[in-house]
């Protein structure tokens, strides 16, 4: 391999590396966003047709009905398939698993008119 070659293959590999990379990050947001659209929906909203409205009164005050009254409680368990499904390792997917939980909550405390100040 001369010098032209060894070069060219140096880019390449730097260039597919940064891709990896970038759809690292891209899945982490795209969960960070999943994670917590699934749960505010779950928490905060009657769903289409009403249909988590009325899972919601089913459930009524058993365990399953007051976590999906509780944003934070809720976001743990919904954060659990995504860690899984993102990680690599076993400290990959627990590691992810409590960020996406935590990244939820924060994202619904910046999102919820409640929590501005003034307000």
């Amino acid at each position: 391999m001369d010098q032209p070659e060894i070069l060219i293959s140096m880019v390449d590999k730097c260039s597919l590396e940064s891709k990896g990379d970038f759809m690292k990050w891209y899945f982490l947001l795209l969960s960070l966003f999943a994670a917590w659209r699934v749960t505010h929906l779950l928490q905060a909203e009657d769903g289409p047709f009403e249909i988590i409205y009325r899972l919601r009164r089913i459930l009524g005050n058993s365990l399953l009905g007051k976590m999906m009254d509780c944003f934070n409680c809720l976001s743990i368990w919904i954060s659990i398939p995504f860690g899984y499904f993102l990680g690599n390792s076993l400290m990959e997917k627990i590691l992810l698993w409590l960020a996406l939980s935590g990244g939820s909550i924060i994202l619904e405390r910046i999102t919820t008119t409640k929590n501005l100040v003034g307000k």
